[in-house]
């Protein structure tokens, strides 16, 4: 149509993110260095949605990361079920995005699928990897930006936990508390 975009293709929520968006209690529970899992998606394309993220925690843990749950509102029960990530919520809420962009903008890195909170943690300029299946090519959403990556997969249940375990390890700087010699 021949309208210049200027700022379309690198947003910057970063206004967003501010401590007084937390309420305490949150903040109390965060350990750091911390990383964010987001596992949900869409209700309606459960294609979208990676089957390893408690794994991935567990893995995290042993590694010396503390990996938190964002949930939404359909994703609650998911996140319950995860046996090594805390899931972080204000109290039965889930947070809303103002609280989820202060708690994103502060991870070392996030692991997420093809959602909108894995977007606004790649536009908030923190490291991470957005995992899409074959329902949109990643080239199409604009998730493409220095500090994070993205893996396809049209099949999500076959990406296997070790590769994106091998991306975490490429990624992080040789001073990060994940040492990337470990297996």
């Amino acid at each position: 149509c021949g309208v210049k975009i200027k700022h379309t293709l690198q947003p910057n929520p970063s206004w967003m993110a501010k401590e007084i968006n937390l309420p305490n209690h949150v903040i109390q529970r965060i350990i750091s260095p911390y990383m964010v899992l987001i596992p949900g998606a869409s209700m309606g394309h459960a294609e979208k949605r990676w089957p390893h993220y408690d794994q991935l925690a567990s893995w995290l843990k042993k590694h010396s990361f503390q990996a938190y749950t964002v949930p939404g509102p359909n994703e609650m029960e998911l996140c319950r079920s995860f046996k090594h990530a805390e899931m972080l919520t204000d109290g039965e809420r889930f947070l809303n995005f103002f609280e989820l962009a202060t708690i994103l903008k502060d991870a070392r890195f996030i692991i997420g699928n093809d959602t909108g909170p894995t977007h606004l943690g790649a536009h908030l300029g923190v490291p991470g990897l957005a995992l899409f299946s074959g329902h949109l090519p990643a080239e199409l959403t604009g998730i493409q930006h220095s500090k994070f990556s993205h893996m396809e997969n049209i099949d999500l249940r076959q990406l296997s936990l070790e590769r994106i375990t091998r991306h975490i390890r490429e990624t992080l700087p040789d001073n990060d508390p994940c040492p990337k010699s470990f297996s």
